[in-house]
């Protein structure tokens, strides 16, 4: 364990660079997704300011499963002297990430697209933060299970590693989004509601769908027609 953290701090040293794009990267997928996922018309409403924050965010939301992934390799028989015979080396997390990142986002994409994310209900940070240990014991568990009385073969346990990554930061994903949605409690956001409401006439209650540093986009609905208003971020502030 200790020549896999060493390993690790070395790789983080070398690429200081990388993960300071990195942020951008997710930043930047993270809000073209939840925009294309409206309207991709609203696709003129990017906002570039608003990459950095996102994309940090994210990145601590989809390191943290991989890290977890790239453990699960370390342990005392795989202890060889031979930097690169053993299982981690400085490339592996490198070489790792960008695969399981493609295939998150194309999970992602499938799963609005087929809009399997209304299954995941997921949307106070308690229950995003009880849940996660709950996912990680019960990987470990069928990690053991399918090591020991199904196959040894290392290929099927990284394709298994994997698929349980890629469902694991999906499903984190998709809660964060449900959590960044609910603002239950903030003042400005339920006047800024309040008010819609008392201009218009709505068989529903406008909805807040999405938010950057520069727009609001809510859902409004009306006799079985919906359709979406975009508000500047400095109508919150308005009296």
């Amino acid at each position: 364990m200790n020549e896999y953290l060493k390993s690790l701090y070395l790789s983080l040293k070398e690429n200081l660079t990388m993960f300071a794009v990195i942020p951008t990267v997710l930043g930047g997928i993270w809000q073209m997704t939840k925009l294309l996922s409206l309207s991709t018309n609203l696709m003129r409403f990017f906002s570039i300011t608003q990459l950095i924050s996102d994309g940090i965010l994210v990145l601590i939301i989809i390191i943290f499963p991989i890290l977890l992934f790239s453990i699960f390799f370390i342990s005392p028989k795989n202890n060889i002297k031979n930097s690169e015979e053993t299982l981690f080396n400085k490339d592996y997390l490198f070489g790792y990430f960008p695969i399981i990142l493609n295939l998150i986002f194309m999970v992602l994409i499938l799963t609005i697209w087929l809009k399997l994310y209304q299954y995941i209900t997921i949307d106070t940070l308690g229950v995003l933060i009880s849940v996660i240990p709950s996912i990680a014991i019960v990987v470990a568990f069928l990690y053991f299970i399918i090591e020991k009385y199904i196959t040894k073969d290392k290929i099927i346990l990284q394709l298994f590693l994997v698929l349980c990554t890629i469902i694991y930061t999906l499903t984190t994903l998709i809660a964060f989004n449900n959590i960044s949605k609910n603002l239950t409690g903030i003042i400005n956001f339920e006047k800024l509601i309040n008010k819609i409401e008392k201009d218009h006439c709505y068989s529903k209650k406008p909805e807040i769908l999405y938010f950057n540093d520069k727009y609001i986009f809510i859902e409004l609905e009306n006799k079985n027609k919906k359709s979406i208003l975009i508000k500047t971020i400095d109508s919150l502030f308005e009296e």
